[in-house]
């Protein structure tokens, strides 16, 4: 007997779909305006949010992008609370008195997650811009019990994830949550959809959830595309899609602001970047006890790129230029006017450089 019936429905990732260029009138990129203000005080020069992961961000990042693009970090929660408010603390005192911080500070949903959220605010001279409720598979009851207590602590902007679906989505925005990290499954040193068989592509992902969101009761809760994003253009297609703002994680990895060591790798230099799922991220973070946990991201090593600053400039280049080639010169217009059409894999193997380049 068959208890369930099958339902196939075609969804679609950054690379599956192509945006329509429009009628244009900005003389310039620089006219784009990337400032977004968000739920509960959270306002940005660009709609930019770096990953909670320990290869990522931790206070050197978290000063770099607030102090030179008014960006959001996320300072990852994978060492003691102490080290945390500590890490807190540091990027704060030096961004200097006069500069509004928007950093935010990952926490989980079970073990030390309350203790950790306490020991966050309880400095009396920096508190975090926002929590990240941060787990893997954000629509589940655990997680919804978290937001209920974490609430009791924190009135402040409140970001969960990830989740990939409109029900998801909904359900959370019912709640009081003011952003929703959506993609499962899709970072580049993410493995659950090979371990686990579950997941959604991008763009699609970022449809269901806006949806998700337009049929709840707190409509102007935010959506933040995170996982999948290989450059710009896809960050515009994210935005364009319903994304009100990216998180980018193997973008950032490999430059002078990431923790660890610039070292030697296959003769290039090089610096570690891992998921944190990934076997050597529960090992370093769980200690013994991750020889239980499901082993959902990879560890490697990406070459060294330099400051952070001269990446992301580039990568704000480029997505401003996305902007204009929709006609578009802010968010809220870009979703509005976005034409999308599906693309053939010959078409996408047809949009990049069709020679190599000299410097590779």
């Amino acid at each position: 007997m068959i208890k369930n019936a099958l339902v196939f429905q075609k969804t679609y990732s950054y690379d599956d779909v192509m945006l329509v260029p429009q009628f244009n009138k900005i003389s310039s990129r620089w006219d784009v305006n990337l400032t977004y203000n968000y739920r509960n005080g959270l306002n940005l020069d660009v709609p930019i949010f770096s990953s909670p992961m320990d290869t990522v961000t931790d206070w050197e990042m978290a000063r770099t992008l607030v102090q030179n693009f008014g960006a959001a970090p996320v300072i990852h929660r994978y060492n003691t609370p102490e080290k945390q408010l500590e890490s807190l603390t540091k990027a704060v005192f030096h961004l200097g008195s006069d500069k509004e911080h928007t950093i935010g500070c990952a926490i989980g949903n079970s073990r030390d997650y309350l203790e950790r959220l306490r020991t966050l605010l309880s400095s009396e001279t920096v508190k975090p811009a926002f929590i990240n409720i941060d787990v893997a598979h954000g629509h589940s009851q655990s997680t919804f019990e978290a937001v209920e207590k974490v609430r009791q602590y924190w009135p402040g902007h409140l970001m969960v994830g990830n989740v990939c679906t409109f029900e998801a989505a909904r359900e959370l925005a019912n709640i009081g949550v003011d952003s929703l990290r959506v993609g499962v499954g899709s970072g580049s040193a993410c493995s659950t959809r090979i371990v686990c068989g579950h997941g959604v592509p991008m763009i699609s992902a970022i449809e269901w959830a806006s949806n998700g969101v337009a049929f709840s009761k707190n409509k102007d809760v935010a959506i933040i595309a995170d996982g999948g994003i290989k450059n710009s253009g896809d960050a515009v297609k994210a935005i364009a899609a319903g994304a009100h703002g990216v998180m980018l994680g193997s973008i950032l990895s490999g430059t002078s602001e990431t923790p660890g060591d610039v070292v030697i790798h296959e003769g290039r230099e090089s610096k570690e970047y891992r998921g944190m799922a990934s076997k050597a991220a529960l090992e370093a973070y769980k200690g013994s006890t991750a020889k239980h946990s499901s082993f959902e991201g990879v560890s490697t090593f990406v070459p060294y790129k330099g400051e952070t600053s001269e990446v992301l400039l580039t990568f704000l280049k480029g997505l401003r230029s996305g902007f204009t080639y929709s006609g578009s010169h802010t968010i809220d217009i870009l979703q509005a006017k976005a034409v999308f059409t599906e693309i053939s894999a010959n078409g996408m193997r047809l949009s990049h450089p069709h020679h190599k380049a000299q410097d590779e």
